[in-house]
């Protein structure tokens, strides 16, 4: 019997309607061992409707001791005895402690923000990419990226007041190292947050470093449109190969592709060679600084047929504090760009699966359409699963 890879599925009967064009059906075209993209808009019972419930209301304050104040200062006088050699004198503790300011409990105080925890381009819980949501922002650069850094994620999403009318909110995306304009798992994320928690319809806009981006939500798929996809420069493949550990492919051509993010597209012979990679981060950081890209997409097509794709990924982003991502949205979305201006895909669209996160024990799918005019990549979305995981309440300081 052939050995499953973690990243295999069987057939479903799952599909995925992004927005009334793409449909992924459950058991992919190209051959039953690719398995389903297990991404449906109708199963919200996965974890429940009542996971992002409004939380309780705050804590019920302690109430001042009922006793008369005579009674309290007798019995305290009483506590300062003799206790063995030494004398504990209660009442001077107590008159101490009474002086000093008290504090509001945490979850008591107005000055916190909820944090909502999710999982993003996720088949199943505990897979696809985390993100940290967190609503009800303060727009302090420093304690956002304070907070990317303590939480340790690829990104950490805060949701701000929109400053367009039309807009739902704004968004700012922080890296444990810096900011980015966009970034493609923190807006699907909190498409999803938002509007499970009431504060957004099933479609909007949500305004980023980029513009203002389309966003839906359907059940557990979200998908957002990116920014219009641009090629940038080729760049030396033997040279990026070598910093991954890997032997590039011969096509399509490496090169820089962005739908708000700069990223290098790599190809290498299959999923064998990419599950060999072994990067140099400290030269992919060099390399990206140098020739003007974050992260780098190593990928294999692994399946073909008429208007549809699939392809194995990982992707490795050191100069921006991520060693390696599980899902990265706004690269599937420049990988999909890449491949539709090769000549894949047929009828002016090209539909593709990305697998990516295997080999990080965390398999993540993401899917994306790209539209194309007189060949050249136009539009592209990408969308995928949503599965929270946790909320709670960030304490501000």
């Amino acid at each position: 019997m052939a050995r499953q890879h973690p990243g295999d599925r069987q057939p479903g009967p799952e599909s995925l309607d992004l927005d009334g064009e793409l449909r992924l059906e459950g058991c992919h075209p190209l051959h039953p061992g690719l398995g389903p993209l297990h991404l449906r808009g109708d199963d919200r019972e996965v974890l429940g409707d009542h996971s992002l419930r409004p939380a309780h209301g705050p804590v019920e304050e302690e109430r001042p001791d009922a006793r008369d104040g005579e009674t309290r200062e007798h019995e305290h006088s009483q506590r300062g005895r003799r206790e063995g050699d030494a004398v504990v004198d209660h009442e001077v503790h107590r008159r101490q402690y009474a002086s000093r300011p008290r504090r509001p409990r945490p979850l008591d105080s107005p000055t916190v923000s909820r944090i909502v925890w999710v999982d993003v381009f996720a088949p199943t819980p505990m897979s696809g990419n985390p993100l940290a949501v967190v609503l009800e922002a303060d727009d302090d650069a420093s304690h956002m990226q304070a907070l990317a850094a303590e939480l340790g994620l690829s990104e950490t999403v805060f949701v701000l007041p929109a400053r367009a009318p039309e807009a739902a909110a704004r968004l700012r995306i922080f890296t444990p190292a810096r900011e980015l304009p966009v970034a493609g798992h923190p807006v699907v994320g909190a498409a999803w947050v938002m509007h499970t928690v009431g504060a957004m319809g099933p479609e909007g806009l949500l305004e980023t470093g980029v513009g203002p981006l389309p966003v839906r939500v359907s059940g557990q798929v979200a998908t957002m449109v990116q920014a219009p996809p641009t090629a940038g420069p080729l760049v030396d493949a033997a040279e990026a190969a070598a910093a991954c550990g890997v032997r590039a492919a011969e096509h399509p051509p490496a090169q820089v592709w962005s739908t708000g993010v700069p990223q290098l597209m790599l190809p290498v012979a299959d999923a064998e060679a990419l599950a060999a990679a072994r990067p140099d981060p400290e030269l992919l950081a060099r390399l990206g600084a140098r020739d003007g890209w974050l992260g780098v997409s190593l990928f294999a097509v692994t399946g073909r047929e008429g208007a549809r794709a699939e392809a194995r990924v990982r992707h490795f982003a050191p100069g921006v504090g991520v060693p390696e991502d599980p899902a990265t949205g706004s690269a599937a979305g420049g990988l999909g760009a890449c491949l539709a201006a090769a000549g894949m895909g047929e009828a002016g669209a090209l539909e593709l699966v990305v697998r990516q996160g295997v080999e990080m024990g965390r398999p993540g799918e993401i899917a994306v359409r790209v539209s194309l005019a007189n060949g050249v990549p136009r539009r592209v979305q990408v969308g995928g699963r949503v599965l929270p995981l946790f909320q709670g309440r960030l304490v501000r300081p």
